[in-house]
Formats: structure tokens, C-alpha cells, sequence
């Protein structure tokens, strides 16, 4: 017998013990920014024939529950619910981002606990401490396993996902601390994910991190219910680190918990689109509202860029694009697209067969500058420089260190602004009030039934 303490077991005794008053005031708030945005991308995206796919599985599966889809409202058990709110929350690929681990934490950590949430009549304290847990798994172990060779054949969140998942939905089952360490060795065993879907634009890719939160739900359920999992599912040696090659920060998985929070590393994109083109669109956006570019007067593009922007699937493409999901992971694509609309939200995308853009995309190149990929090595700041030019010969150029976040405030502004797209004012300016006021709330479901259409 090992008598080792394994890591699940570690994090689970983390799980049991984390309370309310022990989370600093700034994560609170952020946790109400992280929904606010889990909810404006779910809003914005419902429309998306993925997001249609998912809700209307929902209501194939005729199923009785709880728990409350976005938007539609339609009633069923945790599990069923968390997979479509996680499709939604994922589907304009605008969710938070966890740089160091390349996943996207609140599409699946924030539908399990909401899901969940519902079914256990759990209070805002108990909502909060249960997504700031569910963070803390995801950072903390895809950080030991994450590097540039795996996110080329593996998808990041996904892959961390289930431990998140499970860990909110663990803590809100009041699971206790072997319960708990089952129920993760259970998640680790749900890992899942290939990035071959960005190669070819399929939408397997929106369905990842549903499954995730489906699945971490259920490893909790399955810890309540006894099962025995291993508890060295981590570090064994036939385990996570061995399977998907441990990385030197493994060394530190354990490393101040309880004293610093992943949540605290999460931002918010500002395009909706993939990780490793936010600053070149952001940017090309710059210049199309500080320059004059006529787009139909452009000759081609340079783009300058760091090396993980070059190697990840599907971003370095020039088109054609028949799909969607091509265009969002395309660099060429959307900066050739900020551009010519001069825009940046949803919009450009749902024009992703646009002749216009798609011939100035087809002329532009990627060239991995060195300064930029030195910095980026450093420090993670991904940087961009584009040269411009036009017809005539001349040329604009324009640089951006890094990509620019949107602030709690403007998460918070575009939240407003996709909720009165679907809900009646008052209402909408309720649901507001009760995101702002989390931790006041009694019972969950007085704030989720406000995120039901009616």
C-alpha cells in the first residue's frame, strides 16, 4: 500500500476546506466578471447552428431535471444542462483565457456549477467558492503538463477541464475529502480532445468543452455515489504526467494553495476568436479607425508575429475559408477582415466568405519576428507588427506589444448589451443586479431563473 498522499487527494482536502471568508474580496469580483461573461458569449452565440445542435439534443433526450439551460430554460439533470450551457458559453469563441494553460476555464467550470448549483439550492458564497475551486484545478494542473508540443495535437481545456469541472460540482455536492479525491481520479480519466478540427474548421471543436463539463459533473456524481478511482491519477506511472509528458512545473503543482488563485490570471478576449490572433486583430482594428486604408487599395500584408502563433493549428491560414471556425482561427483572416469592416465582434466572422476579405487574406504572410518571439518567450506577451501595403507602394505600419484585455467593466457593459437582446429590460437589469450582488444570494436558482427567456 502507498501511503503517500497523492495530489488528488491534496486537492480535494483543498475542495472540503476552501471557505468563503478565505477567498480575497478582487477574486469575488472577478468571479462575478467570469459570469458575466459566460453568459454575454452564450447570449451572443445562441443563435450559431452549434449552439442549435446542442439545445435541441437537450430536448431530444426528453429528460426531467432541475437544472436550467440559458436562455431557453429547458429543465433537466446537471450533467445534460452544464454540456449546453458549456456549448453556449463556447460558441463565438470569446471566453476567458488562462494563457499559461491555453484553456478556457469559465466554459466549463461556470455551466457545472450553475447546473449543479440549481440542483443543491446552493447559496451565491457557495457559487463563488466553487468556481474560484474549479479555476484553481485547471490552472494548476494544466500548467504541469502544458507546453507548445502538446497544444499541437491536444486540446488545452479540455484536457484540464474535467478536473475543474468536477471540483466545482464536488464542492457543491458536498462531497467529503475521499469522495472528492474518487471523484478527480474519475475526471482525469475523461480527458479529452484533439486539435485536428481546427485543421480541417469542423465543429467538434464547439462540443470539447461540453462534453468536459458534462463529464465533470458526472465524476462528482460518481464520487458521492462511493466509487473508488485512483488517487494517483496525476502522478502514477500510468498516469496524466507519464501519459502526456510532465512538464517542470509540476514540481510546483502543490506549490501556495490556498494562499494564490488561478482566477486571478484569467482575461477576457476582446475579439471573438482564438487566443494566438487576439493582438493582430486587435491591432489591424487600431489602424482601420487611425489610418486611412482603403481595403480595396491594399496589395498585401506582412504580418510579424511570435513562433507559437505560426505552429498553431489552423491559425496560420490564408484561406480559402468554408467555414466559420476556419476564419475565427485564421490570423490572416482577421486581420484582413478588422480592416476591411472595421470592426471587432461577431460580426466580421459571420461574413467569412467575403470576397474581399478573403483576397486580401489570400495575399498576406506570416513572418515570425525575432524580437517579438523573444519577448513573447519571456514573458508570454504576444506582440504583432503589420505592414500595409498598398497599391501605390506606399506602406503602414502599425505595432502592438501585447494583446489588450476588456476590462471588468466592459465585460460587464457587453453583458447588458447581449441580455437586452434576449430579455425584457427590467429583467435584464435584475439579472445584472443579482451577478453584482452574488454573494448575497440565498438560493441560486432566484438569479437563474432570470436567464430564461420569457
Amino acid at each position: 500500500m502507498n501511503d503517500k498522499i497523492s495530489i488528488t487527494t491534496s486537492f480535494a482536502r483543498q475542495i472540503t476546506s476552501l471557505g468563503f471568508e478565505d477567498i480575497p474580496e478582487p477574486l469575488i469580483q472577478k468571479v462575478k466578471a467570469c459570469v458575466f461573461h459566460v453568459l454575454a458569449c452564450s447570449f451572443n452565440g445562441h443563435h450559431l447552428p452549434w449552439s442549435q445542435t446542442a439545445i435541441n439534443y437537450l430536448k431530444t433526450l426528453n429528460t426531467k431535471g432541475t437544472a436550467t439551460s440559458f436562455i431557453d430554460g429547458i429543465r433537466a439533470p446537471s450533467p445534460d444542462v452544464a454540456f449546453v450551457n458549456s456549448v453556449l458559453a463556447h460558441s463565438i469563441i470569446q471566453e476567458d483565457q488562462h494563457l499559461a494553460t491555453g484553456s478556457h476555464p469559465g466554459t466549463m467550470v461556470i455551466p457545472a456549477a450553475l447546473a449543479v448549483g440549481e440542483e443543491t439550492n446552493c447559496t451565491g458564497k457557495d457559487l463563488v467558492t466553487a468556481i474560484v475551486l474549479g479555476y484553481e484545478l485547471i490552472g494548476r494542473i494544466g500548467v504541469s503538463v502544458m507546453s507548445f508540443e502538446f497544444m499541437s495535437k491536444f486540446r488545452p481545456s479540455s484536457f484540464w477541464g474535467p478536473y475543474g469541472a468536477c471540483a466545482a460540482a464536488s464542492r457543491l455536492l458536498g462531497l467529503n475529502q475521499d469522495q472528492a479525491a474518487n471523484a478527480l481520479g474519475m475526471a482525469g480519466n475523461l480527458s479529452m480532445g484533439f486539435q485536428q478540427c481546427f485543421t480541417e474548421g469542423t465543429d467538434d471543436f464547439y462540443f470539447h468543452n461540453g462534453f468536459t463539463s458534462s463529464n465533470g459533473v458526472r465524476a462528482a456524481m460518481l464520487g458521492k455515489m462511493g466509487i473508488h478511482a485512483s488517487k494517483f491519477i496525476i502522478e502514477g506511472s500510468a498516469g496524466f504526467w507519464n501519459g502526456y509528458k510532465r512538464q517542470p512545473a509540476a514540481d510546483r503543482i502543490l506549490e501556495g494553495l490556498g494562499q494564490s488563485y488561478e482566477i486571478s490570471s484569467v482575461y477576457f478576449k476582446p475579439v471573438p476568436s482564438c487566443a494566438m490572433v487576439q493582438t493582430a486583430v486587435q491591432l489591424a482594428h487600431r489602424m482601420s479607425k487611425t489610418r486611412t486604408i482603403n481595403p480595396e487599395e491594399i496589395n498585401n500584408i506582412e504580418i510579424r508575429t511570435f513562433q507559437a502563433a505560426m505552429n498553431y493549428p489552423g491559425v496560420h491560414n490564408p484561406g480559402p475559408f468554408t467555414n466559420m471556425l476556419q476564419a475565427k482561427l485564421s490570423l490572416e483572416f482577421g486581420v484582413a477582415a478588422a480592416l476591411t469592416f472595421k470592426e471587432l465582434n461577431q460580426s466580421i466572422y459571420d461574413r467569412y466568405n467575403d470576397p474581399l476579405v478573403s483576397g486580401i487574406a489570400a495575399n498576406s504572410v506570416m513572418i515570425v519576428d525575432e524580437n517579438i518571439e523573444k519577448t513573447f518567450s519571456q514573458t508570454f506577451q504576444q506582440g504583432c507588427r503589420i505592414n500595409v501595403v498598398m497599391k501605390d507602394k506606399s506602406v503602414i505600419s502599425d505595432s502592438l506589444d501585447n494583446v489588450t484585455p476588456m476590462t471588468d467593466e466592459q465585460v460587464a457593459d457587453n453583458f447588458k448589451t447581449q441580455a437586452n437582446r434576449f430579455l425584457k429590460h427590467r429583467q435584464a437589469e435584475e439579472l445584472t443586479d443579482s451577478i453584482y450582488n452574488l454573494e448575497k444570494i440565498e438560493n441560486i436558482r432566484e438569479m437563474t431563473k432570470l436567464f430564461v427567456k420569457k
